[in-house]
């Protein structure tokens, strides 16, 4: 299976998660710097919690650019990484797996 594909201008990147998530503060740090405002949305219990599935964060305050991590229904240990951008879906993918949290399917 492709780890990527484009619908309709989105960018899907299918992953496994395979240990805790960093902090959803870091996503957006490692997309657009440690300064930057963003907006965000997701199931993390804490700003510090590592088993969150769900998270979406938006440069603001432009909105301009947007990532979407969500769950595979039916498949606990799978998450998908969506983002009209190529290039943030792969940033996100690849911060992901540097920090041992998900490996490419």
């Amino acid at each position: 299976m492709a780890s990527y594909f484009s619908m309709t201008g989105i960018e899907k990147i299918y992953v496994r998660v395979i240990g805790p998530r960093p902090p959803f503060s870091l996503v957006a740090n490692e997309l657009w710097g440690p300064h930057i405002d963003f907006d965000s949305d997701g199931n993390s219990a804490s700003a510090t919690d590592p088993s969150w599935t769900e998270l979406t964060v938006t440069r603001r305050p432009e909105y301009d650019e947007r990532v979407d991590i969500d769950p595979i229904d039916g498949q606990p240990s799978m998450l998908v990484i969506q983002s009209d951008s190529k290039g943030l879906a792969e940033k996100v993918r690849d911060f992901l797996v540097q920090f041992g949290a998900v490996e490419v399917v």
